[in-house]
């Protein structure tokens, strides 16, 4: 394990038995690098300033799998994700705000019924980073950046529901002749499709039909699964049965729609009265990926997530199917306590 203080290094190695170690200044972090496959927690009241980016990084994960662990609340790892991104001069790092997002992200999904508590959480964090950034790159940007850009307006517009990035991406979606960096184009779509009603579902179904790259049909074709109707989402499946929707499509098209706020119960029921026509018509090994969308099934579904797929097996990504099973129970105890807190 390697330590690292104000002062210096140290490396320490670890048995079975506690081991006390002699530091030369206050401890800054036990994964200094972090190199370390390991967790650590309680290390509150760090400036992360003192800190590296990929340190900073791996201190919000952590915090976060201790947060799925039930060791540490969510409010804990909302504390820590504000300190650690209201910093001084903010935070820039792309690999920062995706371990912050990740845990707003799993919030969202497993509580939806407490969208608007925690979007004005969200909204808290997002809020100086979105206004540094803003909408348009600067010609010497990286594209971390740039990618960054696109990940923070995509959780302001859709997380947060900042009214501000609503107005700028329905102009942008509204407007096509505004050229856009491919991450905020992504942004606008994303943001347009979950904020939108059946006229923005049929233009963005036809800018799918209509697109001159891979890249903008299947961002277009992503979306389909994101439009918060009930009837747009019966659309969807009916594309889905009908071949409308590719077999290569289709089952990331259901997985996202398994996780969709409102209609994944009626998706669900969906995906198990048609089983057999599924599983006959898409290919085989896309199965247990179309089924990483079980994670979202918190709440009571019909019928019972377990019992079905106990009752019809994958054999081609058994491993990952119970993989999939496993987090859904995390984030049900997840559930659990965002629902009680």
């Amino acid at each position: 394990m390697r330590l690292r203080t104000t002062v210096g290094e140290h490396r320490v190695l670890l048995g079975a038995e506690p081991l006390d170690v002699l530091l030369d200044g206050p401890l800054l972090t036990v994964n200094s690098g972090a190199t370390g496959f390991h967790r650590s927690v309680g290390l509150d009241g760090i400036d992360p300033a003192a800190l590296t980016a990929v340190e900073r990084a791996a201190n919000v994960d952590d915090r976060w799998a201790t947060t799925l662990a039930e060791l540490t609340e969510p409010a804990e790892f909302m504390n820590l994700a504000a300190t650690v991104t209201g910093r001084p001069g903010g935070e820039a790092d792309l690999a920062v705000w995706q371990a912050v997002l990740r845990g707003l992200g799993t919030i969202d999904l497993v509580a939806p019924e407490r969208h608007a508590h925690w979007a004005t959480a969200a909204a808290n964090l997002l809020a100086e980073v979105v206004e540094r950034l803003g909408w348009i790159p600067q010609p010497d940007e990286d594209d971390r950046t740039r990618q960054l850009r696109g990940s923070v307006l995509t959780a302001a517009g859709t997380l947060a529901d900042d009214p501000t990035v609503l107005a700028e991406a329905r102009r942008r979606w509204n407007d096509p002749t505004i050229d856009s960096a491919p991450a905020v184009a992504a942004a606008v779509t994303t943001i347009a499709a979950t904020h939108g009603n059946a006229a923005t579902r049929t233009e963005c179904r036809r800018r799918a039909e209509d697109a001159v790259t891979a890249q903008d049909e299947q961002r277009h074709l992503r979306a389909l699964a994101l439009f918060p109707d009930g009837a747009q989402m019966d659309n969807l499946l009916a594309e889905v049965h009908d071949g409308t929707i590719r077999t290569q499509d289709a089952p990331f098209l259901i997985r996202s729609a398994l996780a969709h706020p409102t209609a994944r119960g009626a998706v669900w029921r969906s995906v198990t009265d048609r089983w057999d026509d599924l599983t006959g018509l898409l290919p085989s090994n896309s199965i247990a990926r179309m089924l990483e969308g079980i994670r979202a099934l918190v709440g009571e579904v019909e019928p019972d997530v377990d019992s079905f797929l106990n009752d019809h097996p994958v054999p081609q990504g058994a491993l990952m199917v119970a993989q999939h099973r496993e987090r859904r129970l995390v984030n049900q105890r997840l559930r659990r306590r965002l629902l009680d807190g």
